[in-house]
């Protein structure tokens, strides 16, 4: 009976599931049939023709960008050194008649489109430097272990592209200062100690042309900015010679607070420093008492007031306690901060004393 009942409704299964499996193709030949429809129904063709017409413009606003990444983080670390306090020496020489042969102060107004120039100009000569110092093996080895952010160590360029950048700027800051018909010689003296410097390692050589490489390119960048601020036909007097003569002293006489804080980096590169070669105690004693002369003598020199000169002793009387107190990395770190405060003050010297200050 069992065997009747399965021959009975074996047809009935049969005949239902060829009708799944064809009303299953029927379903998929719709779907397919369909598909094409949907498509063409939403308006696809159009966005994508527009797209090819925007690729080049974000690729190159990408590339734009990573360019300027790129070259700011060359010079991230001495903006506050070099940028900085080069513009403050541009405006306190511009508001400065006994510095240079102006008849009088410029307008404010005047001057401001001459300091984004100035700034222009810092910038590259600054970026210029830079490069040709952190393209070299040594420094790249350096920057691996301190600074692994910098565009080498992170391969963000290679060693032979940042050439290709860096005779690009000197180019562009050259022809930039033919342009202007200032700063010229100032922006091929700085491509010149810059050589000197880091391809020939005379800075890590000898303390005495460390400290002399440091102090020229001071002035150069200093005066360049002033340079380029200043309007055409203006020159500096004998007295601007006179006092860039004195802050060239004062750099080349306390700079070496910048190598206080990295003397074990130093010593494994083998630099001779003044910390290295005379020891930390007498390096220590010597800049204190080097930066409070220089801060009784400089106030002396332009006959400022108390308040002026109390400020610049305060702040120079704090550089050499700290020396004398405070002597971790992290200390001596933050006291090369206050110095680069101190040399600040000092360039605002001539300006304050043409505002009676």
């Amino acid at each position: 009976m069992g065997r009747r009942l399965s021959a009975t409704l074996s047809p009935t299964s049969d005949a239902l599931y060829a009708h799944i499996i064809e009303t299953g193709r029927i379903s998929c030949a719709i779907r397919e049939c369909r598909a094409p429809l949907s498509i063409r129904r939403k308006p696809k063709a159009a966005k994508e023709s527009s797209t090819p017409s925007s690729k080049p413009l974000q690729h190159f606003s990408k590339d734009l960008s990573a360019l300027t990444r790129t070259l700011y983080l060359f010079t991230r670390s001495d903006l506050k050194t070099i940028l900085y306090p080069s513009l403050l020496f541009a405006i306190s020489t511009a508001f400065s008649p006994i510095l240079t042969t102006s008849i009088s102060t410029p307008p404010v107004a005047s001057l401001l489109p001459r300091l984004l120039l100035a700034t222009t100009w810092v910038w590259l000569n600054l970026l210029i430097f830079c490069i040709g110092n952190q393209r070299l093996p040594h420094s790249i080895a350096e920057d691996r272990l301190n600074k692994p952010w910098r565009p080498i160590p992170s391969e963000r360029l290679t060693p032979a592209q940042a050439k290709e950048n860096w005779i690009t700027a000197q180019v562009i800051a050259a022809s930039l200062s033919l342009a202007l018909g200032q700063g010229l010689w100032q922006c091929l003296a700085l491509m010149v100690l810059g050589y000197i410097h880091n391809d020939l390692g005379a800075g890590d050589r000898s303390y005495v042309l460390r400290n002399l490489l440091n102090a020229a390119g001071f002035l150069c960048f200093g005066t360049g900015a002033a340079a380029v601020t200043m309007a055409k036909g203006v020159e500096f007097t004998t007295a601007a010679y006179l006092w860039y003569a004195i802050i060239a002293a004062v750099v080349f006489t306390t700079i070496q607070t910048q190598d206080m804080y990295d003397q074990e980096g130093d010593r494994e590169s083998s630099r001779r420093t003044i910390p290295l070669v005379f020891g930390d105690q007498n390096a220590r004693w010597s800049l204190a008492v080097l930066v409070l002369g220089w801060s009784l003598l400089v106030p002396r020199w332009w006959g400022a007031s108390i308040w002026t000169s109390g400020v610049f002793m305060l702040v120079g009387g704090s550089i050499a306690v700290r020396y004398w107190t405070q002597r971790e990395v992290c200390d001596d770190r933050k006291t090369y901060r206050i110095w680069n405060l101190w040399m600040a003050c000092l360039y605002l010297m001539s300006s304050l004393k043409t505002l009676g200050l």
